[in-house]
């Protein structure tokens, strides 16, 4: 028997109670909404206040992600296929030989410590292109890419990247300093330099590092900060070497 459809907000009857009790258990939330009439997520709702539990759903007809085994032949065969790659398609053309998504291919390479660095030939750094790299280090990986291509070279900016890491090159601008930077130079706390920003006039662009990013600052805008509002500074707290060279305009 099918109860008739309650109004919106109507109050679980007696009736309604003992028919949720004895279809639920047995057909789940479709056999209770059939004989009940009630929203899907207040038969839901009622079934957790009693304590009742459906029952599980079996497997049959559903689709699951299908599963790749490895094995040593397939393993050989990557080993192989990444020594002897060397142009753009090897590698998908090596997962179709092999059945396998290029995805899997690369992530059992990973596995085996196959990569593409040592398979491929590196074009070693010529010494114009390394003095380009350090004349422009701390600029955006981009902008170093787009000075090399100027130059003459071609590079990627990730492999601009690599270099400058291996080669542990500073990147640091010794124009600009981000706040907290800023604050240890000034013998502040951090909150005090974002203080200044906010409140005080001293001009900073955010940059975009981790979820909130940072402010970046300039030499000659904290320069021309510190000249306007000179009775935020205190002279015992700062790097005096620093300070100096700041304000003397070195570095300028």
């Amino acid at each position: 028997m099918t109860l008739d459809r309650p109004a919106p907000g109507y109050l679980w009857t007696t009736t309604e109670v003992a028919a949720l009790r004895e279809t639920y258990p047995a057909g789940g939330v479709k056999a209770a909404q059939e004989a009940l009439r009630r929203p899907v997520g207040a038969i839901h709702a009622k079934a957790r206040t009693l304590g009742l539990r459906a029952p599980k759903l079996g497997t049959t007809g559903l689709r699951f992600a299908r599963k790749y085994p490895a094995h040593e032949r397939i393993d050989q065969a990557i080993r192989d296929g990444y020594a002897s790659a060397t142009q753009r398609g090897d590698i998908q053309r090596l997962a179709d030989s092999l059945g396998r998504p290029k995805w899997w291919v690369q992530k059992r390479a990973a596995a085996l410590c196959l990569t593409r660095t040592t398979r491929l030939h590196v074009r070693p750094w010529s010494r114009e292109e390394l003095e380009v790299l350090h004349a422009y280090a701390a600029c955006d990986l981009k902008v170093i890419a787009q000075k090399l291509r100027g130059a003459g070279f071609e590079r990627t900016p990730t492999a601009c990247a690599i270099q400058l890491k291996r080669r542990r090159i500073d990147r640091m601008d010794p124009d600009t300093w981000s706040a907290p930077d800023l604050a240890e130079l000034l013998g502040v706390h951090a909150r005090t330099v974002a203080d200044w920003i906010d409140r005080r006039g001293l001009r900073a662009t955010k940059r975009e590092r981790g979820p909130h990013g940072v402010w970046m600052l300039k030499r000659r805008d904290v320069r021309a900060w510190i000249k306007s509002n000179p009775r935020y500074v205190d002279l015992r707290r700062v790097d005096q070497t620093w300070f100096m060279d700041l304000v003397l305009g070195g570095g300028a």
